[in-house]
């Protein structure tokens, strides 16, 4: 690749301080010899470029930062034509909550790919993840971000044409701040705060305030989602019972003034309105009708964002994006869609796939202008993050009007190193099986059927206890037999690309892949030779397959621990250590408990005469608490 030399004496000022970050990472450079950029600044809504090979080099014509951004990542490539989105804020939000906390550095190369590829708004997800004067627990032990990082990572963003948004909780998700003693008069249960208590406010109060001064940016997602137990706590002890739906709107009313007095504009999540609303507390429902009373007591001035990442048929999208307008009374609601990183060890490119392209329709349809995608860690953040530029490429082609491997495959090489085919290999690690009902319990409310074997399933269910072992057999007898014959496709695909570490690191890939094959496979040896009796093979079992199990889960920790140190500070890896060496301790007392059994030390192996009847009910187990073991008086 050419290089791509800019003069400081014919670029847009505004343009400059991007350059010279670019600079840092790609072949972009300020003099010598290579193919010259021209840029052509002309006036357009949303985000626009358009590439043209000229002689001697690129001229790129946009509309502001973004669109530049976009066309030098295009001429990084060898691409050439005009593109735009309708979306003026077209970002993501970095979940820094399940212990993940990206470093600043880390952030920085992330925020230089994502200007590259026409992504503008970035928003750290972080309930209690920063440093929070005269609150030793905010943040404890969880790699917090200081004051001065986040400038620091704002300021550099703002260089680049990103928008840094915080993105915090007021309410609920804060069961991380709330189990630290000292808390307890802003307590109402294990995750929501205690709604009209002086204490609250006072700490909400410290906690806008510290944003309004991390961000330049006058705006401040401030969460409010999923506070499932409102008011079921210590605020009914306080008050007794309370129309909920008063109640939130109250406590939003309070946290709207809050940021007004800082003058930010407060974003919420939208699903509680609707919870609240409905009779059974669901968030899907599209026949759902608030009166006229709910409506007037959604304070105005709050942006809804309608976030949804399981639903697979735009009429539903764009129903709902009516029903929050209506709520809001302002057709300003912003789209959270979700590239799929959660439960997961690498990204899922398949499932995105399928909710994120009838959501971009609807949006397109209902001329949405913001648009984000939502990178959750559930699952202590297990999933391999940088794995995701895979889908954030993609997902910022199709709002650019484009899906073309080809030339996704083109701009992933050059903005992110590495092998795009390659990585949406890697992606296939979840399995389609028979379809089945969702319980509600299991992933909300959304009116689909779930359809997958989680590879976590695999890699950490108990080797002993087998119960997602046992309970996938109720979906499909040969689930497993299926799961390991495609995962060892898979990873003959990857072979090739161990050594492709610049985006998703293939060769942690391919330990994902290994250690789940290994799990699999022991626990499939040891139902059958156990229930045949077979000596030689539960021999085998114990003296081979087995260790070969513990390396698999010893090699894939280690590479965990690589990938993991790569981007993120080093608090919170310690979840998915300790659950890979219970995996290991666990697998060796398989071993142990095999060879006594052989040696007539024990008449049988209890937790093997237990097995589901063909006819129990069914779920979805999908991550360590609910598979490690049956107990739960921890």
């Amino acid at each position: 690749m050419s290089d791509l030399i800019w003069k400081e004496t014919s670029v847009p000022a505004e343009f400059v301080p991007m350059l010279r970050h670019l600079e840092e990472e790609y072949p972009v450079r300020a003099s010598g010899r290579g193919l010259q950029l021209e840029f052509v600044k002309k006036p357009g809504d949303g985000i626009r470029s358009k590439v043209e090979r000229v002689p001697g080099g690129y001229r790129i014509t946009c509309n502001g930062l973004s669109g530049a951004a976009r066309g030098i990542g295009s001429a990084l490539a060898g691409l050439t034509g005009q593109e735009q989105t309708c979306f003026r804020s077209f970002g993501i939000m970095l979940d820094c909550s399940r212990g993940a906390v990206m470093t600043v550095p880390g952030v920085k190369r992330w925020l230089r790919r994502l200007a590259l590829m026409g992504y503008n708004l970035v928003m750290l997800y972080a309930e209690e993840t920063y440093k929070l004067e005269g609150e030793t627990y905010f943040g404890y032990l969880r790699g917090a971000y200081t004051l001065e990082e986040l400038q620091e990572i704002d300021a550099y963003a703002a260089d680049l044409g990103v928008e840094m948004v915080g993105c915090i909780q007021v309410l609920g998700h804060m069961a991380s701040l709330l189990q630290w003693p000292g808390y307890g008069k802003v307590r109402d249960t294990a995750a929501v705060l205690l709604t009209d208590a002086e204490e609250t406010k006072k700490l909400i109060a410290k906690m806008i305030a510290f944003w309004s001064k991390a961000f330049r940016s006058r705006r401040l997602h401030v969460g409010m989602d999923e506070a499932w137990d409102l008011g079921k706590g210590q605020a009914y002890r306080l008050y007794g019972p309370r129309d909920e739906f008063e109640v939130f709107t109250r406590h939003l009313l309070m946290v709207r003034d809050i940021c007004t007095k800082e003058g930010l504009q407060p974003i919420i999540w939208g699903d509680m309105f609707f919870r609240i609303a409905d009779k059974d507390g669901r968030y899907y429902v599209p026949q759902l009708k608030f009166t006229p009373e709910q409506r007037r007591q959604v304070p105005k001035g709050v942006q809804l964002v309608y976030w949804d990442y399981y639903n697979e048929n735009p009429r539903v999208y764009q129903n709902m994006i009516r029903l929050h307008r209506e709520l809001s009374s302002s057709p300003d609601v912003m789209m959270g869609s979700g590239l799929w990183t959660w439960y997961r060890p690498w990204y899922d490119h398949a499932q995105s796939v399928v909710t994120v392209k009838p959501c971009m329709e609807a949006c397109l349809k209902e001329k949405v202008t913001e648009f984000m995608y939502t990178l959750w860690g559930n699952c202590s953040n297990v999933c391999a993050m940088d794995s995701v530029l895979t889908g954030l490429a993609w997902g910022a082609d199709l709002a650019f009007g484009f899906e073309d491997k080809r030339r996704t495959g083109k701009r992933f090489a050059a903005v992110c190193f590495s092998n795009y085919a390659a990585q949406l290999e890697a992606a296939q690690l979840e399995l389609d099986l028979q379809e089945y009902p969702l319980d509600q319990d299991d992933l909300g409310d959304p009116p689909r059927q779930f359809r997958k074997v989680c590879s976590l399933m695999a890699m950490w269910d108990d080797p002993l206890l087998g119960i997602a072992f046992n309970n996938a057999k109720l979906f499909d007898a040969e689930f497993d037999t299926k799961t390991v014959a495609h995962y060892k496709r898979q990873l003959a695909k990857l072979l090739p690309y161990a050594d492709d570490n610049e985006a998703g690191p293939i060769g942690h890939a391919i330990n994902i892949y290994r250690f789940a094959i290994a799990k699999l496979e022991v626990r499939r040896t040891l139902e059958d030779a156990y229930d045949l009796g077979d000596r030689a093979a539960l021999h085998e079992l114990a003296e081979v397959k087995i260790p070969a199990a513990v390396q698999a889960v010893k090699t894939f920790a280690a590479s965990f621990r690589r990938q993991w140190l790569r981007s993120n500070k080093p608090q919170g890896m310690e979840m998915v250590q300790s659950t890979a060496a219970a995996d290991a301790a666990r697998l060796e007392e398989l071993a142990m408990r095999i060879q006594e059994y052989l040696a007539g030390e024990r008449e049988n192996i209890p937790e093997l005469e237990e097995r589901l009847p063909l006819d129990a009910m069914p779920g979805y187990f999908n991550h360590f608490e609910k598979i490690y073991t049956a107990c739960r008086s921890l």
